[in-house]
């Protein structure tokens, strides 16, 4: 499994805006937030200055292995992660996927937000 900083993960994000890759917004306080799904690098993102946060997957045929979440110390407690969490099983149930939670944030994410459209969706 290949884990790389977000700093390195954004050199191989494209430069696109919401309307070109189906971003989803979400707003939080008075900042809006806008996850980028990207099926190249396996990524859901959010730009976040010059910076990112991230979740990186690993995916075999329908299964979506979401391993890792990420991020950065000045944007950490804003709620940045829970919008990247929702964001990435959405897409799951969206696109009739199956999921494998190794990543332990999105384990605790879905442990409360056991909602059966994630759940049953689940695979060990």
């Amino acid at each position: 499994m290949l884990r790389c900083s977000a700093r390195l993960l954004m050199k191989g994000v494209p430069n696109t805006n919401a309307a070109d890759r189906g971003g989803l917004t979400k707003a939080l306080s008075t900042k809006t937030f806008v996850v980028k799904h990207d099926d190249v690098n396996h990524m859901f993102y959010i730009e976040l200055d010059n910076d990112v946060a991230f979740i990186q997957y690993d995916k075999f045929n329908n299964i979506l292995d979401y391993n890792e979440t990420q991020v950065p110390p000045a944007f950490q407690r804003r709620g940045i992660a829970q919008i990247l969490a929702k964001a990435a099983f959405d897409h799951v149930v969206k696109n009739d996927l199956k999921m494998k939670v190794t990543c332990p944030y999105l384990q605790k994410y879905l442990e409360e937000h056991a909602l059966p459209e994630y759940t049953s969706r689940i695979v060990e």
